[in-house]
């Protein structure tokens, strides 16, 4: 059954305490409230997810994602722009950046935003969007889970929402010896190159 962003946050606020101290809980009692959580939040939009934060002494952040599914951004933004004020609950739309020394495990391959270069590819005709070519030295073929950790890491950098609606695709090449002599960029720096080219 469909239900609205209000139902959801009313089913939050009644188990908002118990989520924040979810971590004396036992595990199955955990997992049940977890399990809960998700299937209330599947009836209001089936493609968002949430993730708990760490417990501090501010309390805990709520961050709910898409997983770079454009389909379900405009649900998720809907879903907090309706949240209400809840003590000690930091609510945040989209997977934020994670700053420019990322590193990110999928698979077989563990990637660092060190080892990698990028050059933009802009196209005249689409000013909104960017390519990239993304270059490492220890690049030989692609395959699936390669294109899944070099998205996921792209993701860390600039964050869920502006690596969906920004890029539009990237390729994978092996570097060159001195990449600086090749117009390749440092990866880190994409960020910076992400915000000039949105304020271009």
């Amino acid at each position: 059954m469909k239900i609205q962003a209000e139902d959801f946050w009313k089913f939050f606020q009644q188990n908002s305490d118990t989520l924040m101290d979810i971590d004396s809980l036992e595990e199955k009692q955990a997992d049940e409230l977890l399990e809960k959580t998700d299937k209330v939040l599947k009836q209001y939009s089936e493609g968002i997810d949430f993730e708990l934060g760490d417990l501090t002494t501010k309390g805990r952040t709520l961050t709910f994602t898409a997983h770079g599914d454009t389909d379900y951004f405009d649900d998720l933004i809907s879903l907090c722009e309706n949240a209400p004020i809840l003590d000690f609950w930091d609510i945040t739309a989209f997977k934020p950046a994670k700053g420019n020394n990322a590193a990110i495990s999928h698979g077989k391959y563990r990637l660092k935003t060190a080892d990698m270069w990028f050059r933009p590819m802009e196209n005249p005709q689409d000013t909104e969007h960017i390519g990239l070519q993304i270059g490492w030295k220890r690049f030989e073929k692609e395959d699936e889970d390669l294109l899944v950790a070099v998205y996921s890491l792209l993701e860390a950098l600039l964050g869920e929402y502006d690596c969906a609606t920004l890029l539009d695709y990237f390729e994978l090449n092996p570097l060159p010896e001195k990449p600086q002599e090749s117009d390749w960029i440092p990866l880190k720096e994409l960020p910076q190159y992400a915000e000039w080219f949105l304020n271009s």
